[in-house]
């Protein structure tokens, strides 16, 4: 009877770890609410559309990417993408980061983006503003610290959402 007690409490610590290594995995899984291929992409930087039909999930997905003008990557903490909805900034549901080198023929860069999922979708009319950031080192600018981010790109574009 003991060693079954054992080979249980074993069992269920054995089961309580998995489950606190898995459940925090699950939720930080990366995902769109829409396949790219659906055209369910509101693209501010494109402007488009101005039209989405209401209560259909979209979603937003922006980033900014950059090099020095003497060809070193921009840190990419320091550019990236934010997004107000009706003049309320949004936190991403995920943010994404990458390089490219000099060996593929492009300069090096570095790149950071967001993404925003509205998966109950929405109604009426709103404005979503898009703030593109990157290092005031990658701008034409003057610079007090050229790692300081700067908001080099602002744009609106106003959707209605139609039944």
């Amino acid at each position: 009877m003991k060693r079954s007690k054992k080979l249980l409490l074993a069992t269920i610590v054995a089961l309580a770890v998995l489950l606190i290594l898995v459940i925090p995995a699950l939720a930080d899984q990366r995902y769109l609410v829409c396949d790219w291929a659906d055209e369910c992409q509101i693209n501010i930087l494109h402007g488009t559309p101005t039209e989405y039909p209401a209560g259909e999930p979209f979603y937003i997905i922006h980033g900014a990417g950059g090099a020095a003008p003497d060809g070193a990557p921009v840190a990419a903490g320091h550019m990236g993408f934010a997004l107000e909805v009706d003049g309320v900034y949004v936190e991403s549901d995920w943010d994404y980061r990458g390089a490219s080198s000099a060996s593929d023929g492009r300069p090096n860069m570095i790149w950071s983006g967001s993404a925003f999922n509205f998966p109950e979708g929405m109604t009426g009319t709103h404005i979503f503003t898009g703030h593109w950031y990157t290092a005031c080192q990658s701008t034409d600018g003057p610079c007090e610290n050229p790692m300081d981010p700067v908001d080099f790109i602002t744009l609106d574009l106003t959707v209605e959402f139609v039944e």
